[in-house]
């Protein structure tokens, strides 16, 4: 099938009564009848999976314009087709689909980051209905920001189980990873939510005394703190204070290492050398 061919099955996404009858068949029927050399069977496995991918990918890059992820859900059928026709092995239709798509994802969050984008705007393909009851509350906003600042494996992950409710090995096979590693990475994501949630709802009065024992340990930020400063911008600046007092006395370390007066004499140190000297000499003309 030509990109021509695709491009025009998905702007008029219209069946005959062949393509209609092959809307009931199962996945490994479509795949099998696409490599007997009947196209339609592609143009129903596009559609049966089109919206899941499209909703996939935005949420997996959701600084990008929307356009960009649109081009890349065009992109991975693109090449399913291809690597489905020319390999004829056997596989799971829908998580083989969702690792090409994963793959995509991950070569484009390589690239040089663009301006952001309103989040709102990335999740619309998700439930439209929910979006347009929720999409005001603060809560939903946030919800959404604390799944991108995911690790990208972690949240591909959480997005293909919450999304499309694949299973363990379907993960595994998606994300090419083993069965339990896909189960750690759902933990720790899910955990990731808990703390960050946990994280934002701390009170700033107790999340400025760990920054300053923190301060005066001379340690790091914990976690917890790092993460609530992600969305409170008075926190966040009372830490650059703190840092900024940091460089200020880190500026007086030597008036303080040797002392003032050591320091002053140290600085006119040639001079008041040469005059003890000359002192010395005239001392022995004498």
């Amino acid at each position: 099938m030509e990109a021509s061919a695709l491009n025009a099955s998905v702007r008029l996404p219209r069946f005959g009564s062949r393509t209609a009858l092959l809307r009931l068949r199962s996945d490994d029927q479509l795949v099998a009848t696409l490599r007997a050399g009947n196209d339609d069977a592609f143009r129903v496995i596009h559609d049966r999976y089109r919206s899941r991918l499209s909703a996939y990918i935005r949420q997996m890059l959701p600084y990008s314009p929307v356009q960009d992820a649109e081009d890349l859900v065009q992109d991975v059928f693109m090449r399913a087709y291809s690597q489905l026709l020319t390999d004829s092995r056997p596989l799971q239709l829908r998580a083989w689909l969702y690792r090409v798509a994963h793959n995509r994802c991950i070569d484009h969050l390589r690239r040089p980051i663009p301006a952001p984008a309103e989040v709102q705007e990335q999740v619309d393909v998700l439930a439209p209905d929910l979006v347009e009851r929720t999409q005001q509350r603060e809560d939903l906003r946030r919800l959404i920001a604390d799944i991108q600042r995911l690790p990208s494996q972690q949240r591909s992950a959480l997005l293909m189980r919450e999304m499309d409710g694949m299973s363990y090995n379907d993960l595994a096979v998606a994300l090419d990873v083993t069965v339990p590693s896909v189960k750690s990475l759902l933990v720790r994501a899910r955990l990731g939510l808990v703390e960050a949630a946990q994280a934002r709802d701390t009170g700033c009065s107790e999340v400025r005394e760990e920054l300053m024992s923190s301060y005066d340990r001379g340690v790091k930020a914990s976690p917890r703190a790092r993460r609530h400063m992600r969305d409170c911008g008075d926190c966040e600046r009372y830490c650059e204070s703190l840092r900024g007092v940091r460089q200020s006395l880190a500026a007086l370390s030597p008036v303080i290492a040797i002392g003032p007066l050591a320091l002053l004499s140290k600085l006119l140190g040639a001079s008041g050398a040469g005059s003890a000297g000359s002192g010395a000499a005239a001392g022995t003309g004498a």
